[in-house]
């Protein structure tokens, strides 16, 4: 469960972080655009 738990931590880390990456550069690109 512990490893379970981990992995779906990761995961969500992940994800976040992409999300946070795409906002990041679609704002940008609409700042110089």
């Amino acid at each position: 469960m512990s490893q379970d738990s981990k992995v779906f931590f990761r995961i969500f880390l992940g994800i976040g972080l992409v999300l946070i990456l795409i906002s990041v550069v679609v704002f940008y690109n609409q700042f110089h655009l």
